[in-house]
């Protein structure tokens, strides 16, 4: 007995000390793009400090390029945690990423966990002809950026003269400013920031269509985390001191419970866009 259970006894040792090597590896936290990758990782960076405070375990930041790079992280298991747009979420779930949302941010801009699209132009600019007209949106994965607008101009019957994708909130106003082109698409926080940090004069742009109220971008996990794991991230966020939040730099002051049917309107949206 003695010759079989000391062997056991090590085998068991080895075991528990590989599953807590394991469960040190750093968890992955993947955000949806910035201006630039080093913006984003200064603006996110006491997030993951204090995620990682919280959990006792480091939260490791991951920048990605574009909006459909989010959802290829959360889809093939790059990584744990992400900050999805509201309609990269429905497609990671529609491509079969078995993810899950807890938590939605609150806008500063509407105090709820949603925002606006707006479609914006140069004050005193004709736009009895929306047709004749070039057009500025961020990116194909963007809601505000681009899904939502691209579908309330098809069902207006308006097809823009040419399009650009400039790839940021940021880069579609100042093509709009910089008269690159007519109308630009985006966020109504995007457009206040502008405001707020001297880009633009409130006066030299027009609102010329709001859209209605979008669910705001999720915080989502990967299901197979360990219920402990998600629950105590669920409660990190919910009670994430509003000073951390709002260093994003993203219009956002804290942090609501979210749940999968919360984004029901974009996937109506959605399947409106590819009937």
């Amino acid at each position: 007995m003695k010759k079989t259970f000391i062997p056991t006894l090590i085998l068991a040792v080895l075991l528990l000390g590989s599953c807590a090597t394991q469960e040190l590896k750093p968890l992955k936290f993947a955000v949806i793009p910035s201006e630039d990758a080093s913006l984003t990782k200064l603006q996110w960076k006491r997030v993951t400090d204090y995620l990682s405070e919280g959990l006792g375990r480091e939260v490791e930041l991951v920048v990605v390029s574009d909006y459909a790079s989010v959802v290829e992280a959360m889809k093939y298991g790059h990584a744990d945690i992400a900050r999805l747009s509201p309609v990269g979420y429905v497609m990671a779930t529609k491509e079969g990423a078995e993810i899950e949302p807890i938590v939605v941010a609150v806008k500063e801009s509407t105090g709820q966990a949603g925002y606006y699209g707006y479609l914006v132009t140069r004050a005193g600019v004709d736009i009895t002809n929306l047709n004749d007209m070039t057009f500025a949106f961020v990116d194909v994965g963007s809601t505000s950026g681009y899904i939502v607008p691209s579908i309330y101009l098809e069902k207006q019957g308006i097809e823009p003269k040419e399009i650009l994708l400039a790839g940021s909130h940021g880069a579609v106003i100042l093509a709009v400013k910089n008269r690159t082109v007519d109308v630009g698409a985006i966020a109504d926080n995007r457009f206040n920031i502008a405001i707020q940090e001297g880009v633009i004069v409130e006066d030299e742009f027009a609102i010329i269509w709001k859209s209605v109220l979008i669910p705001n971008v999720p915080i989502a996990v990967q299901s197979s985390l360990p219920k402990y794991l998600k629950d105590r991230l669920t409660e990190l966020f919910l009670n994430m001191p509003e000073e951390i939040v709002e260093y994003t730099q993203v219009g956002e002051t804290g942090y609501v419970k979210a749940s999968d049917t919360d984004y029901d309107s974009v996937r109506e949206i959605m399947r409106y866009e590819s009937r």
